[in-house]
């Protein structure tokens, strides 16, 4: 089988015929685009990099899905071109006649041509300004995030002030209903109060007479002891009865000592003296005894005096309150259920003041739509035209249009022979 030759080499064999024609071609276009260019007016690019805030405008980077897109559609919006417009009077910068028809449609046209909008792939986005103006670039980068968030700022506040103005509503409601509860119970603690100080007074005479009686009852037992401090002299009779016990001890040891010894008179002199030791003791135990009988009762009056006259004090320190402050002591039940109903309507009240508050430092804190990552410096390297891609595009269009341009001709050539 015999290998059919290749139908295309004519093509190859065509361009090379040309190649020093299409190779003149392609670098006459490409130095003609190169110098084209050098009469182009140049531009700077500035650019700023912002991270989306979040839809709620968070003080924290919070990073939500889909925040990204609605911040590159606030930054692609009308709204927003024409403030930055307004803003950086771009009229008067691009030269443009206000006074003209159609000077919007210019000026937008303009804004849109020097500006670009990109998302990046870390979820953030790039702000680029061109113009001939490096300084003016980068200012106009910055003041579109400017007004990107002065606009959320005032879309925040448009949203929220009707919620604000509910709350404050609801709040000056409630200290309503607070105040006209704080009344209701003011007029029954009125009139309560003369029945509240009346028995509070019967219960301090009632606890005055009973203190009488435990002091008297009290000086009784004293009087039968013939002491003051009751538990103060058990205490040093005790200690005096362990040492008649201790002497008591150490005179019985020598006493045995003495007797082994076979001193007959030193033992005399010990148990004299032993004698009297036990008698003492035995007329302090006695005394302990006697003493110990009245031990209970006798602190239980203590201890009843010191609590009745400070139940005592207490009463007259709260009827001296209520007869100066007009502070009745609560007793009805119809007044304990309104005080109730008080404390938590106050709640309720202060629950609100609560979300009022918040609500309020919310309306007025920043809200910003981005967060700026990088501010935009002047730039003084040109972005606009670039000439070695242009002068690349040139020449790669020149060489596509000039092979085209020789097939075509080759081709008509062919048919006209034919």
């Amino acid at each position: 089988m015999t290998q059919k030759p290749n139908n295309n080499l004519w093509v190859l064999r065509l361009l090379w015929k040309h190649k020093f024609l299409i190779a003149g071609i392609v670098l006459a276009a490409g130095m003609i685009t190169y110098v084209s260019t050098l009469f182009m007016t140049p531009k700077f690019e500035a650019y700023a990099i912002v991270y989306p805030a979040g839809e709620q405008g968070m003080t924290d980077m919070k990073l939500k899905q889909g925040s990204t897109l609605l911040l590159l559609q606030l930054l692609e919006s009308s709204y927003l071109q024409n403030a930055v417009i307004r803003k950086m009077n771009l009229a008067s910068h691009y030269g443009i006649d206000t006074t003209i028809s159609g000077n919007k449609a210019l000026l937008a046209e303009m804004f849109q041509k020097n500006t670009n909008f990109q998302r990046t792939l870390y979820k953030s986005v790039k702000i680029s300004v061109q113009d001939e103006d490096p300084e003016f670039a980068a200012s106009m980068a910055n003041g579109i995030v400017e007004v990107a968030n002065a606009i959320n700022q005032k879309i925040f506040r448009e949203n929220t002030r009707e919620s604000l103005r509910h709350l404050k509503q609801a709040y000056r409601d409630q200290l309503d209903v607070v105040y006209g509860l704080s009344q209701e119970v003011v007029a029954l603690q009125s009139e309560e109060r003369e029945e509240s100080c009346k028995r509070i007074e019967n219960e301090i005479e009632a606890l005055q007479k009973a203190i009488a009686q435990q002091r008297k009852e009290l000086q009784a037992i004293r009087a039968r002891h013939m002491v003051h401090n009751l538990n103060h002299h058990i205490d040093e009779l005790r200690s005096a009865y362990e040492k008649v016990s201790g002497q008591k001890a150490f005179m019985e040891s020598q006493l045995e000592s003495l007797k082994k010894g076979g001193l007959h008179d030193s033992v005399q002199v010990i148990e004299a003296r032993l004698k009297g030791l036990k008698s003492k003791s035995h007329l302090l135990n006695k005394r302990i005894d006697s003493l110990l009988s009245d031990e209970g009762r006798y602190n239980y009056l203590t201890h009843q005096i010191a609590l009745n006259r400070s139940l005592h004090d207490n009463l007259k320190i709260r009827l001296t309150d209520m007869v100066n402050d007009f502070e009745p002591e609560v007793s009805s039940v119809t007044t304990e259920m309104k005080m109730l109903e008080l404390e938590n309507q106050n709640q309720r009240l202060f629950e609100l003041k609560k979300q009022y508050d918040n609500a309020q430092i919310r309306y007025n804190q920043p809200v910003p739509a981005a967060y700026s990552f990088s501010e935009a410096q002047p730039s003084y390297k040109v972005a606009y035209p670039d000439k070695l891609l242009f002068t690349a595009g040139a020449m790669v269009l020149m060489l596509v249009l000039s092979v085209s341009v020789l097939l075509v001709i080759h081709g008509l050539n062919k048919y006209d022979q034919s």
